[in-house]
């Protein structure tokens, strides 16, 4: 690896849920409408595997649902951040049928500090943790990082190197005009995920995406009642 893989990189999307707004209290959470509580491991799989800032494990819509974690900052694999467990559940959500007990669950390789920080050379190590070691054929980066091409060549070539692996990946927050890498690398096994609107035209503020999806995640407290479908 070179100087520029230590650079920093941000999240990207589905961001401003604190831990603390997560979990408020002892009883208390915040829970993703459509997303039932108690679901079960399937049998089969390796789970669909996220990059991003860990998960918090005792979630009620997360609980025994983490096929395995590793930490690649030092601070340990639960999320101090909000923002991998936010992700997480949408992963959830969509890999769980209607009817169905059982989900694949999750892979999780934090990479976010609690200070918000992401280092391109601990993406890159995860990476070859989730798509090498363990063989997921589906990681998500919520995530992203600035710079030349040339400057995010070790993230490129970590991709590369598993084609059968398909990153779906942010397309990012600063408008169209602005490319932000993974994203901006033109390979066939990366499908980048722009942001709809209210009207499900693309956000003013969204990247350019080979596919786009709602920008804004409504969550409500596990005391409360679900909102109604937007």
């Amino acid at each position: 690896m070179n100087d520029a893989d230590h650079s920093a990189g941000f999240l990207l999307d589905q961001g401003g849920v604190s831990i603390a707004e997560l979990h408020p209290a002892p009883d208390k959470y915040l829970l993703l409408p459509g997303l039932p509580t108690g679901l079960k491991l399937s049998a089969a799989g390796t789970g669909v595997a996220m990059i991003d800032s860990g998960v918090m494990s005792g979630h009620p819509q997360l609980r025994g649902l983490v096929r395995d974690q590793k930490d690649f900052t030092g601070g340990g694999p639960e999320d101090e951040v909000g923002h991998g467990t936010v992700v997480a559940l949408i992963l959830l959500k969509s890999g769980n049928l209607p009817g169905s007990e059982s989900v694949p669950g999750i892979l999780s390789a934090k990479v976010v500090r609690a200070d918000g920080r992401i280092d391109r050379r601990h993406v890159i190590e995860a990476i070859h943790w989730t798509a090498g070691e363990k063989k997921a054929r589906v990681v998500n980066l919520s995530l992203g990082f600035t710079g030349t091409p040339k400057e995010n060549a070790g993230l490129r070539a970590a991709m590369e190197a598993y084609p059968n692996t398909m990153f779906v990946v942010a397309a990012g927050n600063f408008g169209p005009d602005t490319i932000v890498y993974p994203a901006g690398f033109d390979l066939p096994n990366i499908l980048s995920v722009g942001a709809t609107d209210q009207t499900g035209a693309a956000a003013s503020y969204s990247g350019r995406g080979k596919i786009y999806a709602p920008g804004d995640v409504r969550l409500y407290p596990s005391s409360g009642t679900p909102p109604p479908p937007s």
